[in-house]
């Protein structure tokens, strides 16, 4: 694959680059209250949510989300970076667990919900995978939410990232984590882990089986193939499971076989899962 292949695998679009640059080299640590998108109306750090809502038009992720009800729910963030879904999730449901591993991030999840004097959120600094293990997290210094452990994404970010950086992480099972933790049992899930999804599902096997939540998944990989690859094994194993209604928000359902964007997964018939 060329290097403007691998790029667009990984996600580092010109437009990417430029909003995360004059996020962090202009504004650092600038705390505001968000204009636009599903936290509209909260505080932050990071991003560039002060701007007008003019300036962006509504998502069909935004759209989608907006859409559920959560309201007495308990919600895992699985990947949940600065907090911009956490922040969203915490002003809905009951309750939220974020599982942030990276302490470059997880310092301003921590300062985001500070910001909105949210009790209701429990951060959980560490993984989830589909064993207990320490993996090396891999990521671009001025990119950061594109931060890997999985070794493919992981090497492709070097071959276009000019500063990756790596940190040791402690990675362990969510059903291990429910227990030792004694987390409340989920009504939706979000998996947002940059290649590790279907690990995150395979050390959740227990969870999935006695507490069937809904999951909401964002699709990775280093290259087309191997998103194809990926995004095939990912539903085979959610079949498995059970979970046989799977939606692709992007394109509002109508794609059958998506290797990006976002899924939503449910197993029928179960009630009390976001609708």
């Amino acid at each position: 694959m060329t290097r403007a292949g691998t790029k667009a695998a990984v996600g580092y679009s010109v437009s990417h680059r430029l909003v995360a640059w004059v996020s962090r080299n202009l504004l650092g640590n600038l705390e505001y209250t968000v204009r636009l998108g599903l936290t509209k109306g909260l505080k932050r750090q990071g991003g560039l949510g002060f701007l007008p809502a003019w300036t962006a038009s509504e998502s069909a992720e935004t759209r989608f989300l907006s859409s559920l009800e959560l309201a007495g729910q308990v919600v895992y963030d699985i990947g949940a970076y600065e907090g911009l879904l956490t922040l969203f999730f915490a002003s809905r449901a009951a309750k939220v667990v974020a599982f942030e591993p990276n302490p470059t991030t997880l310092k301003r999840l921590r300062r985001n919900l500070e910001l909105n004097d949210f009790t209701n959120v429990l951060v959980v600094p560490m993984g989830v995978g589909a064993k207990a293990a320490t993996l090396e997290l891999t990521y671009d210094s001025l990119m950061t939410g594109g931060a890997s452990a999985d070794p493919s994404i992981s090497a492709a970010l070097r071959t276009v990232a000019p500063h990756t950086q790596t940190v040791l992480i402690p990675v362990d099972r969510l059903d291990t984590l429910l227990r030792t933790l004694s987390l409340p049992a989920p009504h939706l899930v979000k998996v947002d882990v940059e290649g590790m999804e279907l690990e995150v599902l395979q050390g959740a096997t227990g969870l999935l089986h006695h507490h069937r939540p809904a999951l909401y998944i964002e699709l990775h990989g280093s290259s087309p193939e191997e998103k194809q690859s990926r995004a095939y094994a990912l539903r085979e194993f959610l079949a498995a499971q059970g979970y046989s209604s799977i939606y692709h928000v992007e394109s509002e359902g109508r794609e059958d076989r998506p290797i990006e964007g976002h899924l939503y997964c449910r197993v029928l018939g179960v009630s009390g899962a976001p609708q």
